[in-house]
């Protein structure tokens, strides 16, 4: 996975028999990533499988600055991040927001 500025931050979900298969969430200050599967405009914030591969239905379209710091809860349900940014998804989120692994972008 490539990007058009600075990465920060990553956090991975490990496979496991409750798992859908492991992701890697990549964050930091960059409005384009390109896996395996081509390019994808994202907003600091960027949800691949191991094979590099973006999930194109995982945007939680981060604005405002870049994400620096990622975690998954306990429960591998939800990721937390953050950095210096104010809005996730439209919604005012300044520094830290937690969205959950399998939601997928805004129609």
């Amino acid at each position: 996975m490539t990007s058009t500025s600075s990465l920060a931050a990553v956090g991975e979900q490990p496979c496991g028999p409750d798992s859908d298969g492991a992701s890697i969430y990549i964050g930091g200050g960059f409005d384009r990533a390109i896996g395996t599967n081509g390019g994808f405009n994202r907003s600091n914030l960027v949800k691949t499988d191991l094979q590099g591969a973006i999930d194109p239905t995982w945007d939680p379209a981060v604005s405002g600055g870049g994400v620096w710091t990622i975690a998954l809860t306990t429960d591998q349900q939800r990721l937390v991040f953050g950095g210096r940014f104010n809005l996730v998804d439209g919604a005012y989120r300044p520094g830290i927001d937690r969205w959950s692994r399998a939601r997928v972008a805004a129609p």
